[in-house]
């Protein structure tokens, strides 16, 4: 690795570790050399760079640097006993190289600017052991913080070898090796062991670069940090070089406390967005908006009783620069749009289910009281589940501690998952404790996986085959919702098999599973897959509700309200949401309350609407939360409050990362503010940077101008953003920018790729476009590259003619339709 870390700010360790404000400058020491200037090899020309400018950063955080740069044998010992002598009295060590390394036989040596390394007995002579560096830094209990940038092709290396003569010449190997490190200790490579690392075009390695442009990321755990310089150098390179690391660290390290990023002012000339640089060259699409971009946006500051007129600041131009994480879906990197590939896919099949005879026999714990459901498949003894919403952070908190009491409880990681899925940003977690989990036998875990597996969401690979064997065999492990799931799919396809539907449903009905029973219900109210039957309907429903299936309260109403067979009656659409209210469940007291909100069944009450909201929000659903500030935002409403609307969202903030969404639509449709809507929807995709819904809805307002200055270059780089977490819509409207030449070079092929990667989402989008409307506004020239790679695919046989012909659309249906096919996105994306 040629090059090194600049990191780091105070620092936050969880248990007993002192607070940031605890530890003074003198609590962190750091030990910084670079080597470039060789003697007797090729010298470097970033290592004294990447030293000078990590130390910098350092100094300016609060640590006490002891630097070096082109430093020969006895210099480097002289800056390591330097070093050590500081040790004594710090909370956290660092120590960053750069410059030549070298592994013999398993061990890890720094050169110094004059070793030579012409015979075998030199070794320990000329160079530095590494381990001599941490023998000194572990042997107090600290923090200590190693990054080696000493991965780099070394010509002294291959002297040292020729040395040693052929038959022990192997032991010299390429880059440096993997080092154990003792508790508390973090050891970063520029690069994964054994392979060498780039030395970079400008100032600074790629790997140095990535590091300083997160070392002032407030609230930024370290090994979240390294994740997110891991991604910014695999797109750097091109995907050449992968920064490694080795981490035994027992708390949570944080470098610099806080929530969020500083924020970038915006233009004070026009209160408007300002304008983005033009994209550099080469690179790769995402790489170069992510750095081309400011990287952080005020939040739209809101006075506590807005009128709906007043001007606000744009909150935010770019997507934040979020790297996408290790397990991001592999998307249109051959595009010239690379996502990170993941590291590590979900590799999950149903022999990885353990055994799941006997039930989880933890006790029941706080975590089960707070985020156990009525439909868990395995729940503690005592534990009846609810639907009420609690605080992601208080529930997870409840969890870990159940955990550190029961650590091999399988019950209790999934429920920490179902915590912390919540929140944005924690795919990586979620994934490894859904798995843990259902390796050890809990089918609910296992169920979650698959439902992953199937629509390729939370870092798995998306294989929509493979989750129906893992449905099924679920169910027939006892697990009857999956059944229920599988009918699920045939009901959503792009041409539903409502047959296929009702038979999979009703195999999980049969054993009395209540929410299936409610969509059995549903089938025969909407003669889906059966012949229409309003009796048969209602029999359902309440057969949901003699099995604890609440909800059927809501679809008895809507039955009641919307049945015609003579027996129509919104009476009892109101009577049936009144027994629901009365035995406290939440939703029937919301529907109740849209219903006075509507005056739909009953007379119109907007003040019994609050009451029934407020109401349903005491009781867990949190959703009221938003229908109430709609309410208290209404013109007619004589209790109108906007201060009271918003701190309603501001509620909502504590249960959902998606506040900022809810505050856009209040601004877009009922303060009629269109930038202040625009900067809660930048707002809300960058929260939540695995959402690409978000995303796209960020898009189309640079796209359309909408309360900001029409700006392609966002809109193309948000709608990236959606893509590269296979969103659908994200793909299409790509494509209508290659199609279009907006702001990018017309590319008939890049558009035909784009539209076929929506299309195996069943993407409305491409159908309307394509199928329902025959392509009358996509270019000759892009059917037939969606022809040409149809058939490459094997999904159609005709030759291409420019216009989509029905032979096109069975192939395009039949795309969209997982049942039909097993495409992959790299598939679709290695066509031309």
């Amino acid at each position: 690795m040629v090059r090194g870390i600049a990191v780091l700010a105070a620092f936050v360790l969880t248990a007993l570790a002192p607070t940031p404000d605890a530890i003074a400058a003198a609590d962190r020491v750091a030990l910084v050399i670079g080597n470039g200037a060789y003697t007797h090899a090729s010298k470097l020309p970033n290592p004294a760079n990447d030293a000078a400018d990590i130390a910098l950063a350092l100094r300016r955080i609060g640590f006490d640097v002891v630097e070096g740069r082109d430093l020969d044998k006895r210099g480097m010992e002289a800056k390591i006993v330097e070093f050590g002598g500081k040790l004594d009295r710090a909370g956290v060590a660092l120590f960053f190289y750069a410059g030549h390394g070298m592994q013999v036989a398993g061990r890890n040596y720094l050169v110094p600017i004059d070793a030579r390394l012409e015979r075998a007995g030199n070794l320990n002579f000329e160079t530095v052991d590494v381990a001599f560096v941490l023998a000194q830094m572990e042997a107090e209990k600290r923090v200590n913080l190693v990054f080696l940038d000493a991965c780099r092709d070394n010509p002294l290396s291959r002297t040292f070898a020729r040395s040693l003569g052929a038959s022990r010449s192997g032991a010299v190997g390429r880059g440096l090796a993997s080092l154990q490190s003792a508790v508390g200790t973090m050891i970063a490579y520029a690069t994964q062991p054994d392979n060498v690392a780039l030395d970079g075009d400008g100032r600074n390695s790629p790997f140095t670069t990535a590091l300083i442009k997160h070392i002032a990321t407030p609230g930024l755990e370290i090994r979240s940090m390294m994740t997110r310089v891991r991604a910014d150098v695999l797109n750097a390179t091109r995907e050449r070089q992968l920064p490694w690391d080795h981490s035994s660290l027992i708390g949570e390290v944080v470098l610099v406390p806080g929530t969020t990023p500083p924020p970038a002012p915006p233009s004070q000339s026009t209160g408007t967005a300002t304008a983005p640089d033009t994209p550099a060259p080469g690179g790769g699409l995402i790489a170069s908006f992510l750095d081309r971009f400011a990287p952080g946006a005020p939040k739209p500051q809101i006075p506590p009783t807005p009128p709906p007129q007043s001007p606000g600041p744009v909150a935010a131009l770019a997507p934040m620069p979020v790297a996408p994480q290790a397990e991001a879906p592999p998307v249109l990197d051959a595009l010239g749009l690379p996502a990170v590939k993941p590291l590590v896919r979900v590799a999950f099949d149903v022999s990885d289910i353990g055994p799941h005879q006997q039930r989880d026999a933890t006790p029941a714990t706080a975590c089960d009281r707070n985020l156990a459901s009525p439909t868990d498949w395995e729940k503690a003894p005592g534990i009846p589940g609810s639907e009420v919403s609690v605080k992601p952070t208080e529930a997870e908190a409840s969890c870990r501690e159940a955990l550190r009491q029961f650590p091999q409880s399988r019950r209790l990681r999934a429920l920490l998952s179902r915590a912390i899925r919540k929140q944005p940003g924690r795919r990586e977690e979620t994934r490894r404790l859904l798995i843990e989990s259902a390796r050890l036998g809990n089918l609910d875990a296992a169920f979650v996986v698959a439902g992953d597996i199937a629509y390729g969401s939370n870092g798995a690979q998306r294989d929509f085959r493979r989750a129906l064997r893992l449905l099924e065999d679920i169910g027939n492990r006892g697990y009857v919702a999956a059944y229920a799931t599988i009918g699920g799919f045939y009901d959503s396809a792009e041409r539903p098999d409502r047959a296929q539907a009702l038979r999979w449903r009703q195999k999980a009905a049969a054993l009395g599973h209540g929410p299936t029973l409610a969509l059995v219900g549903n089938a025969y109210q909407n003669g889906h897959g059966v012949a229409k039957n309003f009796d048969e309907a209602e029999r359902y429903y309440r057969k949901a509700l003699d099995a604890g299936y609440l909800y059927a309260y809501s679809s008895l109403a809507s039955l009641a309200t919307s049945r015609d067979d003579g027996k129509k009656s919104e009476a009892d659409g109101i009577a049936w949401l009144r027994k629901g209210a009365d035995i406290g469940h939440a939703s029937s007291i919301s529907l109740l309350a849209s219903r006075y909100e509507s005056g739909y069944g009953v007379t119109k009450d907007l003040r019994e609407a609050e009451r029934l909201f407020e109401r349903a929000i005491a009781l867990g659903n949190t959703y009221s939360l938003y229908s109430l500030a709609v309410l208290l935002t209404r013109k007619e409403n004589p209790a109108r409050d906007t201060g009271r609307a918003l701190a309603s969202l501001d509620r909502f903030d504590e249960y959902f990362s998606n506040g900022d969404f809810y505050r856009a639509l209040l601004y877009q449709y009922y303060f009629d503010d269109a930038e202040r809507a625009t900067g809660f929807y930048v707002n809300a995709a960058r929260k939540d940077p695995d959402s690409g819904y978000f995303a796209t809805q960020a898009a189309e307002r640079f796209e359309k101008g909408l309360g900001v200055e029409k700006n392609l270059a966002l809109a193309q780089a948000w709608y990236e953003r959606a893509a590269n977490i296979s969103a659908a819509s994200g793909a299409y409207h790509l494509a209508r920018f290659y199609m279009q030449a907006l702001g990018v070079p017309r590319d008939a092929d890049k558009a035909a790729t784009l539209i076929l990667l929506a299309r195996t989402r069943a993407d409305w989008l491409s159908r309307n476009a394509l199928i329902e409307n025959k392509g009358k506004d996509i270019s000759p020239d892009v059917i037939v590259a969606i022809q040409k790679k149809l058939i490459a695919l094997g999904m159609m046989a005709s030759a291409p003619t420019g216009a989509i012909n029905d032979a096109t659309i069975a192939a395009l249906y039949r795309l969209g339709n997982p049942f039909e096919n097993d495409i992959t996105d790299e598939q679709i994306v290695a066509t031309r």
